[in-house]
């Protein structure tokens, strides 16, 4: 469009500088014609060249500006057809958006379990003894999360915390829509389409004012930008205390509809029988009354009245199933309420005392000003527990192969200065191999070693663990330093490449120390960290490979389907040099 408008604005000034000089001439032309006409008349016109020129003037500067607007309004068209345009693709986008919320929430309630009595009952121990108060926090959002949409689908991103999950006000906006909808008005625009953090922020701390009561008053767009995990758990708290949005969902065919379409009724019937009913109270205007209708007439208003009165109650009756359940609701709710009401005022107490979350993997030290307590993260406890957890069975052959190994190395010095030795005193060359383990020897090195007992197993992985827990972090930084220094690859994984720089650079390999690390195993160490599923996933891509070079033999021929083949290994190789053969993930 901007190359359309400077291309026509060239177009607009070359037509109109035309038009220009063009009008000028014809103006210049009548205005000469019009002195010759009037010659010889009463009104006779004497020629003066600036009258001519601005005569020409104004003649140009109308064809101009008839040029000029041509094209304005050109321009005014197409822009008026592309807004046009767009309000109408927005128009069916807003549809379709709506449509599928519809459809996805109709999904989701034919999806929803149904729960035994027993399972609330467990439930509701949990969440008002069992379960920290932070985690039932977790849980309220998890609810409504889970059942809120966004764009039209469902809602998936997790606040696993109280900071990085809850930074871009992304999960706000969505809980908001859940909590606080009738607060919600046009003017603040669709949160699902802005891209400014900032502004999806202030735009629901406007909405959690505009409730009633509040919720907000003690957090800003700074603390949760700034990623404050204790005021952004208060915040969370005080909807959850004030606007819990555990309600009911009524959808147009439950019971609670049509109650209410029935309540609507005999509230209209009523009102309508009140104006009779007034005048039974006051004799003036019974008697008015009286004389304006007939016997019939006041006999089909009592039985109005009495229809309106055995309505009511029926809907009372049949309010009760709903108002048992209200109220078994409302049993359920306090305990909880009353639970997390204190915590937040144990979250304001450590604000007021300006005592600080300690960081995660640090415990808690009050003489640094730390919390007393600390919130759930469980981003972090699950990259904690990968990071720090090993797997007794690899620690095990880890145990056994390094006792194995450290023998044959042992051996393998012995025997090689008992060779050297022997080949002295014979006076004679050592014969190639002579000085290499046999394999009766290997596997009775082999044979000598005694499996590792379970009671030392159970401390060795117990110290392993503990050394990985204490040095997480360096272990974190180190990872994640050689992860993203290759060449290619992603930053969440280690290639084979950046294994061995690592390696390099700790000087691993090499030195004259017998029991060095060898550069093979080094490699060997790599792939031997290769989980069941990659195994699985290399061999399933191994078959699939194989399945189509037969394929191929049998539609190209064996010569071409062996081209193939090959073609396909050398571009196999050529990654291989960018990327590393394989990737090693933390175990």
């Amino acid at each position: 469009e901007k190359k359309l408008q400077e291309k026509e604005k060239k177009l607009c000034e070359k037509e109109a500088e035309a038009a220009a000089a063009e009008a000028k001439d014809r103006g210049e032309e009548e205005y000469k014609e019009g002195i010759e006409e009037s010659q010889g008349t009463d009104n006779e016109l004497k020629f003066k060249r600036e009258e001519m020129d601005a005569a020409g003037a104004r003649a140009a500067k109308k064809a101009a500006d008839g040029v000029r607007k041509y094209y304005a309004d050109r321009q005014k068209a197409r822009a008026k057809k592309v807004a046009d345009d767009l309000a109408e693709k927005l128009r069916l986008y807003k549809i379709e958006q709506a449509e599928n919320e519809i459809r996805w929430h109709k999904e989701r309630k034919a999806n929803d379990p149904d729960h035994s009595e027993e399972e609330v009952a467990v439930a509701l121990k949990a969440l008002t003894h069992d379960l920290p108060e932070d985690v039932v926090l977790q849980l309220w959002v998890k609810f409504h999360l889970r059942r809120a949409t966004r764009g039209g689908f469902g809602y998936r991103r997790k606040v696993y915390n109280y900071k990085d999950d809850l930074r871009d006000g992304v999960s706000y906006g969505v809980l908001m829509k859940r909590v606080g909808a009738h607060v919600i008005t046009e003017a603040d625009g669709n949160m699902d389409e802005e891209i400014d953090p900032q502004v999806r922020i202030d735009t629901m701390m406007d909405q959690s004012h505009r409730l009633e009561p509040p919720a907000t008053a003690f957090n800003t767009r700074g603390h949760i930008l700034g990623m404050d995990g204790m005021l952004n758990a208060a915040f969370l708290s005080r909807l959850m205390i004030t606007h819990s949005g555990c309600k009911l969902e009524q959808s147009e065919d439950s019971e609670i509809h049509a109650l209410k379409a029935r309540y609507a009724q005999i509230k209209n019937d009523w009102d309508n029988a009140r104006s009779f009913i007034s005048k039974f109270s006051v004799w003036d205007s019974w008697v008015q009354l009286r004389e304006s209708n007939t016997d019939e007439q006041l006999d089909e208003i009592l039985a109005s009245i009495e229809k309106i009165a055995t309505d009511l109650t029926q809907l009372r009756e049949d309010l009760k199933p709903l108002q048992a359940s209200a109220i078994r609701g409302q049993q359920a709710w306090w305990p909880i309420h009353n639970r997390m009401q204190q915590w937040s005022w144990k979250l304001f107490g450590v604000k007021v005392k300006q005592e600080e979350e300690a960081p995660n993997g640090v415990d808690i030290e009050p003489e640094k000003n730390h919390a007393p307590f600390k919130l759930k993260d469980v981003r972090f406890e699950k990259k904690f527990i990968l990071f720090t957890t090993l797997q007794r069975k690899r620690i095990r052959d880890l145990v056994d192969y390094t006792a194995f190994f450290d023998a044959y190395k042992e051996a393998e010095v012995v025997k090689k200065l008992e060779v050297e030795e022997r080949c002295r005193e014979e006076k004679r060359k050592m014969e190639d191999g002579e000085d290499e383990l046999t394999e009766e020897e290997v596997e009775a090195i082999r044979e000598s070693i005694v499996p590792v007992s379970d009671d030392d197993l159970e401390e060795i992985h117990m110290g392993f663990e503990k050394v990985f827990r204490k040095n997480y972090f360096d272990m974190s930084r180190i990872f994640k330093y050689y992860a993203a220094g290759g060449e290619g690859g992603a930053a969440t994984d280690i290639s084979l490449a950046e294994w061995w720089q690592m390696s390099n650079d700790c000087q691993y390999p090499g030195g004259k120390d017998p029991n060095c690390i060898e550069k093979q195993d080094i490699e060997r160490c790599f792939h031997e960290t290769e989980t069941e599923e990659e195994i699985a996933k290399a061999e399933k891509k191994k078959a699939q490979k194989e399945a189509a070079l037969a394929k191929a033999e049998s539609e190209l021929g064996p010569d071409e389907s062996l081209e193939l083949d090959v073609s396909e290994d050398e571009e196999e190789k050529e990654k291989e040099k960018e990327r590393g053969p394989e990737h090693w993930v933390a175990p």
